[in-house]
């Protein structure tokens, strides 16, 4: 049988999507960059130290929130490893704080603007563990909650970014629009993970589509999920990239409309499974758009 943490990271954590999503985040974030500087797209062993520098960051986004919601989680999830007690909030502190050492420990090895940004979103991931101290009022305004939670995307890309410019960040038109198109699709996704149909609602567990029903939840995703097209269009400047800028946001938004029109177990995970390969797809074509034009090298 496997190790009880590996058989958390699989139900929690799956480290191999979330691997993906972030390596495709941080090429595409070397393609602004690149852009920025009109000179090739970098790829190489910095990126790949960022790559994990921000999956131990993301892991402790899920330790944080699984201290913030265990209460609720032990009545709407029983049968999670955490609600058994086949792992423990211990545990999980234990793992957070050697994440933590492993960010500070490649930042610093980075260098430049990278160790002020992995500061700032680890500060920030703290402010988000307490709910900013506002945890009631947030709890009953959930998309307030999710706008106010959304800036952690753009402080982790900060930090891509800066190993990507070799050392600074500065805030040109490139870096503007990913980190609004980073952020948007990340708020798209996050929204579309939380919706569930009418049957599948379960007490204490915080959906959008309990919150504010299907049309309005629905409505929110399409928009998140336009937005960031929109954001993405300056980013691509060749033929195929505006053919698949098309093509990608109508895989985007083709989950949320079946949604809309048949609210089944189905079509719920087909929103979150559209949003997961929309934003993938984003991020592939901002990469391969900047090589296209601008060239690769490779370091």
């Amino acid at each position: 049988m496997r190790p009880v943490f590996l058989r958390y990271l699989d139900e929690r954590f799956p480290v191999l999507p979330y691997t993906v999503l972030i390596t495709a985040m941080v090429a595409a974030a070397s393609g602004a960059v690149a852009q920025q500087q009109q000179s090739a797209v970098v790829l190489g062993a910095s990126q790949l130290l960022v790559v994990f520098l921000l999956t131990f960051g993301f892991f402790l986004l899920r330790v944080f929130d699984e201290h913030k919601d265990y209460e609720k989680d032990v009545v709407a999830h029983p049968e999670r490893l955490l609600s058994r007690g086949l792992i423990t909030l211990v545990q999980l502190r234990w793992a957070g704080g050697i994440a933590v050492c492993l960010q500070l420990g490649i930042a610093a090895y980075l260098g430049g603007d990278a160790v002020f940004w992995v500061i700032a979103y680890l500060l920030f991931s703290v402010a988000m563990r307490f709910e900013f101290g506002i945890a009631n009022w947030l709890n009953r305004h959930i998309v307030v909650y999710a706008i106010t939670h959304n800036p952690i995307v753009a402080l982790m890309m900060l930090a891509a970014i800066a190993v990507a410019s070799q050392g600074q960040v500065i805030f040109t038109a490139p870096i503007v629009w990913w980190l609004c198109a980073a952020s948007l699709t990340s708020l798209g996704f996050e929204i579309g993970r939380k919706v569930r149909a009418p049957g599948d609602e379960r007490e204490g567990q915080d959906t959008y589509t309990a919150a504010l029903g299907i049309p309005k939840s629905v409505i929110l995703i399409v928009g998140c999920e336009v937005l960031a097209a929109i954001a993405a269009l300056p980013l691509v400047d060749t033929h195929m990239g505006y053919g698949m800028l098309g093509i990608i946001t109508l895989v985007m938004l083709v989950g949320p409309i079946l949604f809309l029109r048949s609210p089944s177990s189905k079509m719920a995970a087909a929103v979150e499974s559209t949003s997961t390969l929309g934003a993938l797809g984003m991020y592939l074509l901002v990469t391969i758009d900047s090589i296209v034009r601008l060239g690769v090298s490779w370091n």
